[in-house]
């Protein structure tokens, strides 16, 4: 991989290569990942990056996805594979992050870390959390149906909810996910129907305090 500075060039190399021949997803993947690997976060995110990195998915998903899904289980690649896909680890990502924008691939994805509970724990920390409609994005929901009797699965759901980037008042936030958590009062689950009150008790205390300081600094 070339330098920053040459990256865009690079990027239409790369396209040109990989609508000739999809084979080369899966060694574009091992070099990236090989790249971030030696660099960190020195390289950082970027968009041309991804950009390569979705498309060896969108023409190999089957050859290039396991790439990516083993550095994603390594300690060092967790916060690193948000950079390769140009995600946020403080944030989350949005259903409409161009990762999860093809369906074809979701589906997949979503088979593949159904078999794969360990990476699913930590893939789920970057899911978004809403799809389009305002409900639970699908891959979401779908991975709690499935691995909702895991306490650590959980756990990395729990840290995704209580990451937000919020303008303004909080509580509208701490609200909506609220809501999202109601939804699953009566999961068949009953570790995920527990670990949901639990959730919701945490938001509505701090909804009590955010209105307490949406008062005191006049955003109410």
């Amino acid at each position: 991989m070339k330098e920053i500075t040459g990256l865009y060039e690079w990027e239409q190399v790369m396209f040109f290569m990989l609508n000739a021949d999809k084979d080369i997803a899966e060694p574009l993947a091992k070099s990236i990942v090989s790249t971030y690997r030696n660099k960190g976060f020195s390289l950082g995110s970027n968009h041309h990056i991804a950009s390569v990195a979705n498309a060896t998915l969108q023409v190999n998903f089957d050859n290039a996805w396991p790439i990516y899904g083993a550095f994603l289980s390594e300690d060092g690649g967790f916060l690193l594979f948000s950079e390769i896909f140009n995600m946020s680890w403080l944030t989350g990502a949005e259903f409409n992050n161009p990762f999860f924008q093809v369906s074809e691939r979701l589906i997949k994805l979503e088979s593949w870390l159904l078999d794969h509970q360990e990476v699913a724990s930590r893939m789920v920390r970057y899911l978004p959390l809403y799809g389009p409609d305002g409900e639970w994005f699908s891959l979401t929901k779908n991975l709690i149906d499935a691995h909702g009797e895991n306490e650590a699965f959980l756990g990395e759901v729990s840290s995704n909810l209580h990451s937000m980037s919020t303008v303004g008042s909080r509580v509208p936030y701490l609200e909506s996910r609220v809501e999202l958590l109601r939804s699953l009062s009566d999961h068949p689950i009953p570790s995920v129907q527990s670990w949901a009150s639990k959730e919701i008790d945490r938001f509505e205390k701090e909804i009590k305090l955010e209105k307490i300081r949406d008062e005191e600094f006049g955003l109410q």
